[in-house]
C-alpha cells in the first residue's frame, strides 16, 4: 500500500515537473517573438491556414506559432483546445468566448528600396505598363509574383500606395475556367473579393485578368491591355 502510494506521488511529481517545464518553454518561445493579443476572437478556416492542432494552453499555441517561420497569426480556443496557425497577418476571424487571437509582430527585416512593407511581405508598385502576362513574367524575374491580395487589410494597404487614377494588374485570373478565379502563382482560389458593382462581367467574353483599383475596387479586364502592376514577395523567403 505504501509502495503504491509512493509510486503515485512520484508519478504526480514527474507530471507536475513536465507541465512546469512545458509552461516555461512556452513562455520562452513567446518572449523570443513578441505577440499582440486579442481576446474573444478566433481565426476562421481559409487557404492561408498553416495547421490546426490540439494543445492545452494558448502559450503552447503561441510556442507552436513561434516555431513556424511563416506563422503571423494564431488563435487558441480554451473550450476545445484547438490551436490554429495562419500565414496571413490579417486573417478572417469571428467572436468566440474563451478564445484568444495573437499576432506575431512583423519581422525586423526591411524591404529593398522602392518596395513597400506590409506584414511580412514587400510590394512593388510599377510605373511601367505591361500586359498581364508580361507583368507576371517581370515579377517572377525579380524574385516575386503578381500580388495576391488575400485580406481586406492587405487590400486597403495597397489602395494607399497606388495612384488613385490608375488601374493595376494583380495576380488573379479565370483564364482556365470562366468565373473560377484563382491566384496564378499559388494556384489557390480567391477567398477574399473586392469586386466593383456588377463585376466581374466578362464583357466581350475576353476579360480574364484581375484589375486592381478600378473605381477603387476590382474588375475583370482583357489580359492583353497595358497596365502598371503590383509585385509581391515574402520577407521570410
Amino acid at each position: 500500500m505504501i509502495t503504491l502510494r509512493t509510486h503515485s506521488i512520484v508519478v504526480c511529481s514527474l507530471l507536475l515537473f513536465y507541465l512546469m517545464i512545458s509552461f516555461c518553454f512556452a513562455q520562452q518561445n513567446i518572449r523570443k517573438r513578441n505577440f499582440v493579443i486579442m481576446k474573444g476572437r478566433r481565426i476562421l478556416p481559409s487557404n492561408t491556414k498553416i495547421m490546426t492542432k490540439i494543445v492545452q494552453s494558448y502559450m503552447a499555441c503561441a510556442a507552436l506559432c513561434s516555431k513556424q517561420e511563416t506563422c503571423c497569426y494564431a488563435s487558441h480556443d480554451s473550450n476545445t483546445h484547438r490551436c490554429d496557425l495562419d500565414v496571413s497577418c490579417c486573417p478572417q476571424s469571428e467572436p468566440l468566448l474563451g478564445a484568444i487571437m495573437f499576432r506575431i509582430l512583423s519581422v525586423s527585416l526591411s524591404c529593398q528600396s522602392g518596395w513597400h512593407k506590409f506584414g511580412n511581405n514587400c510590394y512593388y508598385i510599377s510605373n511601367v505598363t505591361k500586359s498581364w502576362n508580361d507583368a507576371e513574367v517581370t515579377c517572377k524575374q525579380n524574385g516575386s509574383m503578381l500580388a495576391e491580395v488575400k485580406s481586406s487589410c492587405e487590400n486597403d494597404f495597397l489602395k494607399t500606395k497606388v495612384n488613385g487614377s490608375l488601374e493595376y494588374w494583380i495576380g488573379g485570373t479565370d483564364i482556365q475556367n470562366e468565373n473560377l478565379w484563382i491566384w496564378s502563382s499559388s494556384e489557390t482560389k480567391l477567398t477574399f473579393f473586392d469586386w466593383s458593382p456588377a463585376q466581374p462581367n466578362n464583357y466581350y467574353g475576353d476579360q480574364h485578368c484581375l484589375e486592381f483599383n478600378y473605381k477603387s475596387a476590382w474588375n475583370d479586364k482583357e489580359c492583353a491591355l497595358l497596365r502598371p502592376f503590383i509585385c509581391e514577395k515574402s520577407l521570410l523567403q
